[in-house]
């Protein structure tokens, strides 16, 4: 009855032995990794190609994907002389052409890009007299 007793104690003790040791393998298990959804994949700009007048003002806006992801990018205008950019403006400042990038600041491999074509102002006309008159003087309203 003993020798009963001592195996039935060492096969208990070897079984909570095993057991401990698999909660210990299974609680050491790597844990997934987390994706951190504020780094996005992609971006995409309101607009990828403006046709501006000097002196216009046009605001840009950035969507990532993720939609969870930041839409924080630095921006950068390839030339300056033409445009200037802020916080998502543009302001046209002489005739040409050039590429604004706007690169995550979380990932700055993620970007997009967009082309200006600055162009001067044009002058309309809507109406124009049947006649006219030498040395008469006429006024021109412009919108």
């Amino acid at each position: 009855m003993k020798k009963i007793r001592k195996v039935f104690i060492k096969s208990v003790l070897l079984t909570l032995i095993l057991l401990l040791n698999l909660v210990f393998i299974v609680g050491c298990k790597e844990d997934e990794p987390t994706v951190d959804t504020s780094i996005p994949t992609s971006l995409v700009s309101s607009k990828n190609d403006i046709t501006m007048v000097v002196g216009d003002v046009e605001t840009i806006s950035i969507t990532a994907t993720p939609s969870t992801a930041s839409t924080e990018v630095t921006w950068y205008v390839e030339d300056d002389n033409i445009v200037s950019m802020a916080n998502g403006v543009i302001t046209a400042l002489n005739e040409g052409t050039t590429t604004i990038t706007a690169e995550s600041t979380k990932k700055t491999s993620v970007k997009t890009t967009i082309n200006v074509t600055v162009v001067k102002g044009k002058l309309e006309i809507k109406e124009l007299p049947t006649s006219l008159v030498i040395d008469g003087t006429y006024q021109l309203n412009v919108d």
